[in-house]
């Protein structure tokens, strides 16, 4: 993999995959090194904004580092994608369970609910932008998706304060 990242530096996927390894401690040792997989997956989204893999997991790094307004960013722009959906919507929905969950004073929840708002739009129009181009692909009408309906599942399992 080294080998691939130095005769291709802006490998979008090499990027990613060495990223990856710095968030697997069996990996690379004792510890997780979320910050310098950050590194690599920047790399990654200067060649390709939209790779949803690598969106996915940069959020999992911010995560690791306590940075939730930059995981927020990163998820949400995950959930949108075939390939990551299931999982990031799973980690969506248990992010902001815990963030609704939690004793806050009044304004800090009313910060959180707007930013629950804003990142919820977001995706809304991420979702509905994707699903005319799945659809677009598909032939039969009962196979195709409907945005509103992934949208309202996604609502469906948070306990919005």
């Amino acid at each position: 993999l080294s080998m691939t990242l130095r005769t291709c530096p802006n490998s979008v996927k090499g990027n990613l995959e060495f990223g990856m390894l710095h968030l697997q401690t069996e990996q690379i040792g004792p510890r997780l090194e979320p910050a310098t997989a950050i590194q690599y997956f920047d790399k990654a989204l200067m060649r390709n904004n939209n790779f949803c893999q690598v969106n996915f997991y940069k959020a999992l790094a911010h995560q690791h580092l306590n940075e939730w307004e930059l995981y927020e960013q990163h998820m949400a722009k995950a959930i949108p994608c075939e390939e990551t959906m299931q999982f990031a919507i799973q980690y969506w929905q248990n992010y902001w369970n815990v963030q609704f969950d939690q004793q806050h004073g009044d304004a800090l929840k009313d910060y959180l609910k707007q930013r629950f708002q804003v990142q919820m739009e977001a995706i809304h129009r991420d979702l509905v932008v994707a699903v005319e181009d799945w659809n677009a692909h598909i032939d039969n009408v009962q196979e195709r998706l409907d945005a509103a309906i992934i949208y309202r599942r996604i609502l469906a399992r948070i306990r919005y304060g």
